[in-house]
């Protein structure tokens, strides 16, 4: 029977095993790794989930690769489910190229996968090109658009900017220039810093020439 299920698991990908539960062949996507530049193979994982269902596909497929009639294959398929579900916490079911059968320390069934060597799935460089005069549409708001319409927009943006700096740096020089003319030409300091205005007094006189 176990070799049985491993057949039409690879067939299937996913396995119904009335009883007991059912065995899925899932696919991991491929995963990118940006620091060493490489992709990562995508990866098969075997997982197992214990419920009761009605599933017949995996009754007539034993029928016909046995020559039995649907009725001896339940048999069939039923023995073999009690026995995996009696199994002892020292006892396991192998279903050969995939894993086994075991029942853990909470007297639950669990499936134990093999782990496929990393040799199996090796990683491949995967340089990312970058192409710089490539264009990709867009929306911007309610508005299609695409990417060398926009790098342009915002350059010209950036350009008017740029060209009018001379007038601010004017403006600023004429400012400074005024407000130094102002303060030389248009005040007369009377104690500001160093400049002070000093009067003339005349002293009293203290004495007399002979004549």
């Amino acid at each position: 029977m176990q070799n049985l299920i491993a057949e039409y698991l690879l067939e299937n990908k996913q396995c119904f095993i009335p009883s007991l539960g059912v065995l899925s062949l899932k696919k991991t996507t491929a995963a990118y790794d940006f620091s060493e530049q490489s992709m990562a193979a995508p990866k098969h994982i075997l997982h197992f989930e214990k419920k009761d269902f009605e599933n017949e596909s995996l009754v007539q497929f034993v029928a016909a690769k046995k020559s039995i009639s649907i009725a001896d294959a339940k048999n069939f398929i039923a023995d073999f489910s009690a026995s995996v579900n009696f199994l002892s916490e020292s006892d396991s079911t192998e279903i050969k190229g995939f894993g086994h059968f075991i029942k853990n320390t909470y007297g639950k069934i669990e499936f134990k996968a093999l782990e496929i060597n990393d040799a199996f799935y090796p990683t491949v460089q995967a340089v990312k090109v970058v192409h710089p005069n490539a264009t990709h549409n867009m929306t911007v708001g309610d508005t299609e658009t695409d990417t060398a319409s926009m790098t342009e927009y915002f350059a010209e943006d950036e350009v008017v900017a740029k060209d009018k700096w001379w007038l601010w740096a004017a403006i600023f020089s004429f400012l400074s220039v005024a407000g130094f003319l102002y303060f030389i030409f248009g005040t007369k300091p009377t104690g500001i810093g160093n400049f002070m205005s000093l009067q003339k007094n005349t002293a009293e006189k203290t004495f007399t020439l002979p004549k």
